[in-house]
C-alpha cells in the first residue's frame, strides 16, 4: 500500500516501446515500486507484476526492446528489466547513483568509489574515470559530461577538465545536445561544444527537458514552456496544478508533464499543434498499487497557447555565448583561526581506480509540502558571529555582506513538553543487528535476508577512509516506512535510537586517536555530509517528505533536513548540546561547544552553524547565502543522564 505522503511522488523516468497491442511504459514510483504498463490511445493496462527498486533510483532505457536499467546502491548493483525475461543484474559497484545509456553503453557514477564506469551491456568495463562525488552524467556527441560538487566538467582522454559552470541544480541531455540550468535560472545550451546562454533567466525553474528537434521544455510552478534551439519560447502550457517534474519517452521522444497531486502524466504538446488540441492524460497513479489500473483521460484544464514566429522583428530573447573560460578561484586551505576564518576546503579523497578490477560479470536471477514549519512564531535575526564566505566563488569573490544588528533575544521555539512520539515502538539496539566501523577502505559488505538490510558507508575525514558496515532490521524499516511524519525535533528524538550504536563506534574511534569533543562531532559530520544521494549544493532544500534517521541510513541519503536529522541523531546521544538553524527553505544544525567561526548565541550558549549538505563543510563554516538572515532556532531535549 502507498503511504501518504511520498508514495505519491511517483514519476521519475519512463520508457516506452513500441509494440502490437500499444506502447510499453516502465514507471518509477517514489516508493520504490518499478511498474510496467501497455498504453495505447484510449487505454492503459498494468501490468500485475510490481518490481522492487529505491526511491531514489535512476534509469536509463535501452527504446529497441523496451527494457530499462535501474541503478541499486544499496546492493552496490546495477539491474536491467526487460518486458518478458528474467532481470540481469551488473555487480561489482559500491553506490551507483547515476546511469546513462549511450551508443550501445552504459556509463555508470559511483559515488562511493568516486569514479565513472564505462560497460558495454554484457557487463564488462571498458574504461574507468576517476571523479571524485560524481552526481549526474550527460553524453552528448560522444562527449561525456559529468556533475560533480565543483560544477558540470566534461570528460576527454579519459581525464576531466575543469568546471565550466558552477552550481548547476538541472540537467538533461539528448544524442546531440545538452541544458542545464544553474542555481540562479540561467540557462543553457551545449551543441557541438559550442555554449550558449539565454539572456533571460527563471529563478523558480522546476525542471528542464531536452527535446529530440535541439530545444527544450522548462517547468514552471504554473507553466510549461517550450524553448528553440535558438533558446527562443514559442509556446506554453497554463493552468499547472503542483507540477514537480518533466518526464522523457525515449521511443518516441514525447514529454510527460506530473501534476494533480502527482496523480496525473499530462503528455505535452509538439510545436506544431494547433491552440485546441486536446493534451492526453493518465490519471489514478496514487491508488495504481491498490487497484492495478490507471484511466486515459483528456486534461481539459490545461491549455496550450502556441506563439506566432517572430519574421521582421528582432527577437526578444537573445543568445549569448558563453566566455572562452569560465576561471573558478583557488579552493584555499583552512586555517583554524577563531579571529580570521577562511573558506573551507572539502576533504580530501582517496579515489579507488577501478581499471585493475576483476572483469564485472552479469548474473541471471530474479529479483524479487515542503515540510511546514515547527511553528508560526515571529522570527528575527538571530546573532551571527564570524560568518566564513562560501568555498567556492564565481568569477571574483564576493565579501559577506555585514551581519545585521543583532536582537538582544533572538526567538528560539522551546521543547515542547512532551517530546515523545508514540507511533514507533522500540527496537532492540535501535533496529541495528550488525555494526562494525573501520578506519580505512573495506570491501566487506552484509547480505540482506529476509530480517535484515546490509548497508555500507565509505567517506573520507582529515585525509584518512573510513567504512561502516550495518545491519538494519526489515521489521524496523517497515515500522517507520509506514508511520506519519512528525516535527523535526520529535524525529531527531526517535533516530536516537539508531543513532547510539553507530555513534558508539565512531566515539570508540575518537577515543583510540584521542580527538577532542569538538573534532568528534566534524568527525560525525562529515558522515552524514558523504552520504552518496545528499545533495553538494547547500543550496538545495527541502522536499515535501522529511524521513528518520533510520530511513535515511536505508535510503543511502536525503536533502537537507534529512541530514540534519541524522547528523543530531547521532550527535545527541554523545550529549552534545544541539538546535536546529531554519533560515527560509533551508535547515542545518546548531552544535555548541568550543568552535570557532559562524554562531548564534542564545542565552550563555553559543550554537555554531554546521552544514550537512555538501562536503567540507565544518563546524562553524557558514554558507554566503545564510549570512545575516532570518532564522528559526529549534531547541532538542537533550539526553538525561
Amino acid at each position: 500500500m502507498l503511504k501518504k505522503g511520498y508514495a505519491s511522488l511517483f514519476l521519475l523516468f519512463s520508457i516506452t516501446h513500441l509494440g502490437a497491442a500499444g506502447v510499453d511504459h516502465w514507471w518509477l514510483l517514489n516508493d520504490g515500486t518499478l511498474v510496467h504498463s501497455t498504453f495505447s490511445r484510449n487505454r492503459v493496462e498494468i501490468d500485475p507484476r510490481f518490481l522492487a527498486a529505491e526511491r531514489r533510483s535512476k534509469i536509463a532505457i535501452d527504446a529497441s526492446d523496451a527494457s530499462c536499467w535501474v541503478t541499486d546502491s544499496f546492493q552496490g548493483r546495477v539491474i536491467r528489466y526487460s518486458v518478458n525475461n528474467k532481470p540481469l543484474l551488473l555487480n561489482g559497484f559500491a553506490a551507483p547513483v547515476a546511469l546513462v545509456l549511450a551508443s550501445g553503453q552504459l556509463w555508470i557514477a559511483d559515488a562511493a568509489l568516486n569514479a565513472v564506469v564505462v560497460a558495454d551491456l554484457t557487463g564488462k568495463i571498458k574504461q574507468t574515470i576517476t571523479v571524485r562525488s560524481p552526481k549526474e552524467i550527460a553524453v552528448a556527441n560522444n562527449n561525456c559530461w559529468i556533475l560533480t560538487w565543483r560544477g558540470l566538467q566534461l570528460v576527454t582522454d579519459q581525464q576531466l577538465n575543469p568546471p565550466i559552470l558552477p552550481k548547476i541544480r538541472h540537467l538533461s541531455s539528448t544524442s546531440k545536445q545538452i541544458w542545464c540550468v544553474d542555481q540562479r535560472g540561467s540557462i543553457y545550451r551545449f551543441q557541438d561544444g559550442d555554449p550558449q546562454r539565454a539572456r533571460f533567466a527563471i529563478p523558480d525553474l522546476i525542471d528542464v527537458v531536452a527535446t529530440n528537434d535541439g530545444g527544450a521544455w522548462l517547468l514552471r510552478p504554473m507553466m510549461a514552456i517550450r524553448l528553440t534551439a535558438d533558446l527562443l519560447p514559442r509556446g506554453e502550457v497554463t493552468n499547472l496544478r503542483y507540477p514537480k517534474k518533466l518526464v522523457v519517452q525515449p521511443t518516441d521522444q514525447s514529454i510527460w508533464l506530473i501534476d494533480s497531486g502527482y496523480n496525473r502524466a499530462v503528455r505535452l504538446p509538439d510545436l506544431d499543434q494547433s491552440p485546441n488540441v486536446a493534451l492526453v492524460a493518465i490519471v489514478g497513479w496514487n491508488r495504481v498499487r491498490q487497484t492495478r489500473q490507471a484511466e486515459v483521460t483528456t486534461a481539459t484544464d490545461l491549455k496550450w497557447q502556441p506563439f506566432k514566429p517572430l519574421v521582421e522583428e528582432k527577437p526578444v530573447v537573445e543568445v549569448e555565448p558563453l566566455p572562452d573560460k569560465v576561471e573558478l578561484d583557488p579552493i584555499p586551505i583552512v586555517v583554524d583561526s577563531p579571529s580570521e576564518p577562511t573558506p573551507p576546503s572539502p576533504a580530501p579523497v582517496d579515489p579507488t581506480d577501478l581499471s585493475s578490477a576483476p572483469e564485472m560479470l552479469i548474473e541471471i536471477q530474479p529479483v524479487e509540502n515542503e515540510p511546514e514549519p515547527d511553528s508560526q512564531l515571529p522570527v528575527q535575526p538571530a546573532e551571527i558571529v564570524n560568518p566564513v564566505p562560501d568555498p567556492i566563488s564565481v568569477p571574483v569573490p564576493v565579501q559577506p555582506a555585514a551581519p545585521q544588528e543583532p536582537p538582544k533575544n533572538p526567538v528560539v521555539i522551546p521543547v515542547p513538553a512532551d517530546e515523545t512520539f508514540d507511533q514507533v515502538p522500540q527496537f532492540p539496539n535501535g533496529g541495528v543487528t550488525f555494526i562494525e566501523l573501520h578506519a580505512e577502505l573495506n570491501q566487506k559488505r552484509i547480505q540482506n535476508t529476509d530480517q535484515v538490510l546490509g548497508r555500507r558507508f565509505i567517506w573520507n575525514f582529515e585525509g584518512q577512509s573510513y567504512t561502516l558496515l550495518i545491519g538494519l532490521s526489515l521489521e524496523a524499516y517497515n515500522t517507520y516506512s509506514n508511520c506519519d511524519r512528525a516535527r523535526w525535533t520529535q524525529m531527531v528524538v526517535e533516530g536516537s535510537a539508531v543513532g547510539q550504536p553507530i555513534a558508539t563506534e565512531m566515539e570508540k574511534i575518537g577515543q583510540k586517536n584521542s580527538w577532542s569533543r569538538e573534532r568528534l562531532a566534524n568527525f560525525i559530520l562529515s558522515f552524514s555530509q558523504s552520504l552518496p544521494y545528499t545533495a553538494d549544493d547547500v543550496a538545495t532544500g527541502y522536499d515535501e517528505f522529511k524521513m528518520y534517521a533510520f530511513e535515511t541510513l536505508i535510503a543511502g541519503g536525503g536533502d537537507c533536513e534529512d541530514t540534519v536529522i541524522l547528523a543530531a541523531s547521532l550527535l545527541r546521544p554523545l550529549g552534545y548540546d544541539l538546535m536546529l538553524l531554519n533560515p527560509q527553505g533551508h535547515l542545518a544544525l546548531g552544535v555548541s561547544g568550543q568552535f570557532s567561526g559562524a554562531h548564534y548565541q542564545y542565552e550563555d550558549r553559543r550554537y555554531f552553524y554546521s552544514e550537512t549538505t555538501g562536503r567540507g563543510w565544518k563546524i562553524g563554516d557558514i554558507p554566503n547565502q545564510y549570512q545575516s538572515v532570518s532564522v528559526k532556532m529549534y531547541q532538542i531535549p537533550t539526553v538525561k543522564p
